[in-house]
Protein backbone atom coordinates (compact mmCIF):
# COMPACT_ATOMS: atom_id res chain seq x y z
CA UNK A 1 0.00 0.00 0.00
CA UNK A 2 1.18 3.54 -1.08
CA UNK A 3 0.32 6.64 0.44
CA UNK A 4 0.87 10.15 -0.86
CA UNK A 5 1.16 12.18 1.79
CA UNK A 6 0.88 16.05 1.16
CA UNK A 7 0.72 19.43 3.60
CA UNK A 8 0.17 23.24 4.04
CA UNK A 9 -0.88 23.51 0.69
CA UNK A 10 -2.08 27.16 1.81
CA UNK A 11 -4.20 27.68 -1.18
CA UNK A 12 -2.00 27.31 -4.12
CA UNK A 13 -3.68 25.31 -6.49
CA UNK A 14 -0.77 25.42 -8.83
CA UNK A 15 1.75 23.59 -6.71
CA UNK A 16 -0.96 20.87 -5.40
CA UNK A 17 -1.71 20.00 -9.29
CA UNK A 18 1.94 19.86 -10.01
CA UNK A 19 2.56 17.56 -6.93
CA UNK A 20 -0.70 15.73 -8.05
CA UNK A 21 0.94 15.15 -11.16
CA UNK A 22 4.12 14.54 -10.30
CA UNK A 23 3.73 11.96 -7.21
CA UNK A 24 3.79 8.49 -8.99
CA UNK A 25 0.88 5.67 -7.88
CA UNK A 26 -0.50 5.73 -4.50
CA UNK A 27 -3.27 3.50 -3.21
CA UNK A 28 -4.56 6.69 -1.20
CA UNK A 29 -3.69 10.30 -0.31
CA UNK A 30 -3.48 12.10 3.05
CA UNK A 31 -3.43 15.24 3.65
CA UNK A 32 -2.41 16.80 6.52
CA UNK A 33 -3.60 20.27 7.06
CA UNK A 34 -3.50 24.02 6.20
CA UNK A 35 -5.14 23.53 2.98
CA UNK A 36 -5.93 27.49 2.93
CA UNK A 37 -4.66 30.47 3.63
CA UNK A 38 -1.87 33.24 2.20
CA UNK A 39 -2.95 31.27 -1.32
CA UNK A 40 -4.96 33.08 -4.19
CA UNK A 41 -6.83 29.72 -4.74
CA UNK A 42 -8.80 28.85 -1.72
CA UNK A 43 -11.84 27.22 -2.90
CA UNK A 44 -10.21 25.23 -6.35
CA UNK A 45 -7.74 23.73 -3.31
CA UNK A 46 -10.01 23.03 -0.85
CA UNK A 47 -12.69 21.13 -3.90
CA UNK A 48 -9.69 19.27 -5.35
CA UNK A 49 -8.18 18.18 -1.82
CA UNK A 50 -11.54 17.07 -0.54
CA UNK A 51 -12.15 15.16 -3.63
CA UNK A 52 -8.21 13.41 -3.77
CA UNK A 53 -7.81 12.88 0.01
CA UNK A 54 -9.10 9.97 1.98
CA UNK A 55 -7.81 11.93 4.73
CA UNK A 56 -7.23 15.97 5.59
CA UNK A 57 -6.62 16.94 8.73
CA UNK A 58 -7.40 20.50 10.15
CA UNK A 59 -4.63 22.74 10.68
CA UNK A 60 -3.85 25.99 11.91
CA UNK A 61 -5.14 27.53 9.21
CA UNK A 62 -8.70 26.06 9.20
CA UNK A 63 -9.05 26.98 12.81
CA UNK A 64 -8.14 30.68 11.60
CA UNK A 65 -10.97 30.44 9.46
CA UNK A 66 -13.30 30.72 12.40
CA UNK A 67 -11.51 33.31 14.28
CA UNK A 68 -9.12 35.20 11.75
CA UNK A 69 -8.80 37.57 14.54
CA UNK A 70 -6.13 35.12 15.67
CA UNK A 71 -4.19 35.20 12.70
CA UNK A 72 -4.23 39.42 12.58
CA UNK A 73 -0.76 39.65 13.83
CA UNK A 74 0.57 38.08 10.87
CA UNK A 75 -0.79 40.22 7.49
CA UNK A 76 0.14 37.74 5.21
CA UNK A 77 -1.68 34.98 6.77
CA UNK A 78 -4.54 36.82 8.35
CA UNK A 79 -5.64 38.51 4.54
CA UNK A 80 -5.30 35.14 3.23
CA UNK A 81 -7.90 33.87 5.60
CA UNK A 82 -10.15 36.67 5.39
CA UNK A 83 -9.87 35.78 1.33
CA UNK A 84 -10.64 32.04 1.69
CA UNK A 85 -13.46 33.23 3.88
CA UNK A 86 -14.73 34.88 1.10
CA UNK A 87 -14.09 32.56 -1.76
CA UNK A 88 -15.49 29.02 0.30
CA UNK A 89 -18.92 27.89 -0.29
CA UNK A 90 -20.66 27.55 2.81
CA UNK A 91 -19.69 23.24 2.55
CA UNK A 92 -16.68 23.63 1.98
CA UNK A 93 -16.50 26.11 5.22
CA UNK A 94 -17.78 23.79 7.12
CA UNK A 95 -15.75 20.60 5.87
CA UNK A 96 -12.90 22.35 6.35
CA UNK A 97 -13.04 23.51 10.10
CA UNK A 98 -15.12 19.73 10.78
CA UNK A 99 -11.78 18.11 10.03
CA UNK A 100 -10.17 15.73 12.94
CA UNK A 101 -6.73 16.72 14.36
CA UNK A 102 -5.13 13.55 14.18
CA UNK A 103 -5.85 10.66 12.54
CA UNK A 104 -3.85 7.19 11.57
CA UNK A 105 -3.80 4.57 8.35
CA UNK A 106 -3.47 1.22 7.94
CA UNK A 107 -2.49 0.96 11.86
CA UNK A 108 0.92 1.68 10.94
CA UNK A 109 1.12 5.54 9.91
CA UNK A 110 0.23 8.41 12.67
CA UNK A 111 -1.01 11.71 10.83
CA UNK A 112 -1.05 15.31 12.26
CA UNK A 113 -0.52 18.64 11.36
CA UNK A 114 1.72 19.93 13.77
CA UNK A 115 2.52 17.92 17.11
CA UNK A 116 0.62 14.87 17.69
CA UNK A 117 0.56 15.60 21.47
CA UNK A 118 -3.14 16.44 21.57
CA UNK A 119 -2.81 19.09 24.42
CA UNK A 120 -0.65 21.46 21.91
CA UNK A 121 -2.18 20.73 18.44
CA UNK A 122 -0.19 23.14 16.61
CA UNK A 123 2.95 23.17 18.12
CA UNK A 124 6.42 23.46 15.98
CA UNK A 125 8.21 19.65 15.51
CA UNK A 126 11.60 20.33 14.58
CA UNK A 127 15.10 18.96 15.53
CA UNK A 128 15.88 21.00 17.94
CA UNK A 129 12.62 19.61 20.20
CA UNK A 130 11.92 16.34 18.58
CA UNK A 131 12.91 14.19 21.17
CA UNK A 132 10.66 15.54 23.62
CA UNK A 133 7.94 13.57 21.64
CA UNK A 134 9.63 10.31 22.76
CA UNK A 135 7.42 9.69 25.64
CA UNK A 136 4.50 10.20 23.54
CA UNK A 137 5.50 8.67 20.66
CA UNK A 138 6.35 5.30 22.33
CA UNK A 139 2.63 5.02 23.67
CA UNK A 140 1.40 4.97 20.26
CA UNK A 141 0.83 1.59 18.30
CA UNK A 142 1.75 2.65 14.74
CA UNK A 143 5.42 2.64 13.51
CA UNK A 144 5.64 6.16 12.14
CA UNK A 145 4.50 9.75 12.31
CA UNK A 146 3.74 12.23 10.33
CA UNK A 147 3.90 16.26 10.67
CA UNK A 148 3.66 19.29 8.60
CA UNK A 149 3.28 22.89 10.57
CA UNK A 150 7.03 23.92 9.78
CA UNK A 151 6.80 23.46 5.80
CA UNK A 152 10.50 22.00 6.42
CA UNK A 153 11.02 18.55 4.87
CA UNK A 154 12.89 15.78 7.27
CA UNK A 155 13.40 11.95 8.52
CA UNK A 156 14.14 11.85 11.72
CA UNK A 157 14.84 7.95 13.29
CA UNK A 158 14.36 8.00 17.09
CA UNK A 159 14.65 4.44 17.35
CA UNK A 160 18.40 5.68 18.14
CA UNK A 161 16.78 6.78 21.41
CA UNK A 162 14.14 4.81 22.22
CA UNK A 163 13.42 1.57 20.06
CA UNK A 164 9.59 1.80 20.16
CA UNK A 165 9.59 5.19 19.61
CA UNK A 166 9.41 5.14 15.59
CA UNK A 167 10.39 7.56 13.09
CA UNK A 168 9.00 11.08 12.67
CA UNK A 169 8.56 12.53 9.02
CA UNK A 170 7.98 16.33 7.52
CA UNK A 171 6.71 16.16 3.43
CA UNK A 172 7.64 19.41 3.37
CA UNK A 173 5.02 21.67 2.38
CA UNK A 174 3.14 21.89 -1.17
CA UNK A 175 2.11 25.70 -1.65
CA UNK A 176 4.73 27.83 0.83
CA UNK A 177 8.02 26.81 0.75
CA UNK A 178 10.26 28.29 4.19
CA UNK A 179 13.39 26.82 3.02
CA UNK A 180 14.93 28.54 0.40
CA UNK A 181 13.64 25.81 -2.57
CA UNK A 182 10.71 27.20 -4.61
CA UNK A 183 9.75 24.00 -5.57
CA UNK A 184 6.47 22.11 -4.34
CA UNK A 185 7.18 19.20 -1.72
CA UNK A 186 5.96 16.26 -0.49
CA UNK A 187 6.26 12.27 0.40
CA UNK A 188 5.41 8.88 -0.55
CA UNK A 189 5.28 5.93 2.44
CA UNK A 190 5.17 2.48 1.58
CA UNK A 191 3.24 1.03 4.40
CA UNK A 192 4.03 -2.82 3.53
CA UNK A 193 7.68 -1.40 4.84
CA UNK A 194 7.01 0.07 7.09
CA UNK A 195 7.21 -2.06 9.86
CA UNK A 196 10.86 -3.60 8.52
CA UNK A 197 12.47 -0.70 7.36
CA UNK A 198 10.34 2.55 8.58
CA UNK A 199 13.00 5.25 7.40
CA UNK A 200 13.57 3.61 3.61
CA UNK A 201 9.50 3.42 3.32
CA UNK A 202 9.27 6.94 3.02
CA UNK A 203 10.71 9.06 0.08
CA UNK A 204 10.48 12.59 -0.03
CA UNK A 205 9.90 14.51 -3.32
CA UNK A 206 9.90 18.10 -4.99
CA UNK A 207 8.53 19.42 -7.93
CA UNK A 208 8.75 22.58 -9.87
CA UNK A 209 5.39 24.46 -10.69
CA UNK A 210 4.60 27.75 -12.41
CA UNK A 211 5.49 30.20 -9.60
CA UNK A 212 5.09 33.06 -11.85
CA UNK A 213 1.04 31.97 -12.11
CA UNK A 214 0.63 32.06 -8.34
CA UNK A 215 2.26 35.34 -7.92
CA UNK A 216 0.26 37.13 -10.84
CA UNK A 217 -2.85 35.12 -9.10
CA UNK A 218 -1.81 36.15 -5.75
CA UNK A 219 -0.88 40.20 -6.82
CA UNK A 220 -4.16 40.45 -9.50
CA UNK A 221 -6.10 39.44 -6.11
CA UNK A 222 -4.51 42.29 -3.71
CA UNK A 223 -3.40 39.80 -1.21
CA UNK A 224 0.24 40.76 0.12
CA UNK A 225 3.20 41.19 -2.05
CA UNK A 226 5.14 39.23 0.71
CA UNK A 227 2.80 36.36 0.25
CA UNK A 228 4.06 36.14 -3.58
CA UNK A 229 7.67 37.13 -2.53
CA UNK A 230 8.37 34.25 -0.72
CA UNK A 231 6.94 31.64 -3.03
CA UNK A 232 9.66 33.46 -5.49
CA UNK A 233 12.36 33.16 -2.96
CA UNK A 234 11.36 30.53 -1.48
CA UNK A 235 11.27 31.67 2.28
CA UNK A 236 10.18 34.85 4.38
CA UNK A 237 10.49 38.11 2.81
CA UNK A 238 10.98 39.39 6.35
CA UNK A 239 10.46 39.19 10.07
CA UNK A 240 7.04 38.37 10.97
CA UNK A 241 5.20 39.81 14.21
CA UNK A 242 2.56 38.41 16.29
CA UNK A 243 -0.43 39.31 18.55
CA UNK A 244 1.16 37.79 22.05
CA UNK A 245 -2.42 36.66 22.72
CA UNK A 246 -2.82 34.20 19.73
CA UNK A 247 -2.83 31.09 20.58
CA UNK A 248 -1.53 29.67 17.86
CA UNK A 249 2.71 29.32 16.77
Amino acid sequence: MQVGVISDIHGNNYALNAVLEDMPYVDTIVSLGDVVGYGPQPRMTADTIKSVASVSLRGNHETYLENPDHAAGNKGAHEGIKHARSELTDELFEWLTSRPYRDVVADELGLAHGSPDPDNPFGYVKSSNITELIPLLMEQPYTVQAVGHTHLPFKQDLRKFEEEAGVVFNPGRVGQPRDGDPRAGYAVVDIDELPDNPVEAITLHRTPYDVDRAVQAINSIGLPEENGQRLETGSFPQQRTRRNNSPFN
